[in-house]
């Protein structure tokens, strides 16, 4: 994986840290979790509503909440999916365009974990997701987010044995 990378709408992936998940929150801001959860040896991708494109699950972390329980919660609204026991991957650097709620560049962090999920479970169509989709890295899906496809490949290349 090439870092520096940046996207089509100018957001930059600037590197992932190898950093003990007890110490993502020395990162800040830090207001997203992901989660790359994967099925039979692919990954499991929504399509976002909003973005129409296919991307990992995640959002913002919720005060009340960890960024593990944020990705937890995150799969489970977007994709009807659940991950037993989900693994710390790393933390994600983005370098992210201005857009309509942020008029400046700014530098923010992502908490990345990962997980099998189980029992794939039925999908139904919500408020943020027209879809699921599992996926290959060697697969070309059109509309990917590819930074979503860069955090699958770190995340593919640090999954625990087992």
């Amino acid at each position: 994986m090439k870092l520096p990378f940046t996207d089509e709408r100018g957001n930059v992936l600037l590197e992932i840290l190898d950093v003990p998940e007890a110490e993502a929150g020395l990162h800040t801001p830090l207001p997203l979790a992901l989660m790359v959860a994967r099925h039979e040896g692919r990954y499991l991708l929504v399509f976002n509503t909003w973005k129409k494109r296919w991307e990992l699950p995640g959002g913002l972390i919720e005060a009340d909440e960890t960024p593990r329980e944020a990705a937890q919660r995150e799969l489970a609204e977007e994709a009807n999916q659940t991950v037993p026991d989900p693994h710390w991957v790393g933390l994600a650097k983005f370098d992210l365009a201005p857009d309509r709620s942020h008029p400046d560049r700014r530098i923010e962090y992502g908490a990345i974990f990962g997980g099998e999920i189980v029992l794939l479970q039925p999908f139904a169509e919500n408020e943020e997701s027209e879809g699921i989709r599992l996926w290959q890295s060697a697969e070309t899906l059109e509309d990917l987010q590819a930074i979503d496809a860069l955090l699958i490949v770190h995340a593919d290349a640090h999954w625990p044995p087992g």
